[in-house]
């Protein structure tokens, strides 16, 4: 396999990123779905979910607050 990389003006830098590239990938090709790239998606997703479902207890605990008060 062939990396390059030309992000930056460093050659110390670039390869740096190659290699991080790589070894991403070769994890995520011999792991597949337990690669540590896909684990911190699952991750960030599952956190995504929990902060929607707590703003939306929070709307409706508010918008039940507001019916309950006459508040429009």
């Amino acid at each position: 396999m062939l990396f390059q990389c030309h992000e930056t003006r460093s050659l110390q830098t670039n390869r740096q990123v190659a290699r991080r590239r790589m070894q991403e990938r070769l994890d995520w090709h011999y792991n597949g779905s337990d690669a540590l790239a896909e684990k911190l998606k699952r991750q960030l997703s599952a956190e995504r979910r929990n902060r929607k479902e707590g703003t939306k207890q929070r709307l409706a605990k508010l918008l039940a607050f507001k019916q309950r008060e006459g508040i429009e």
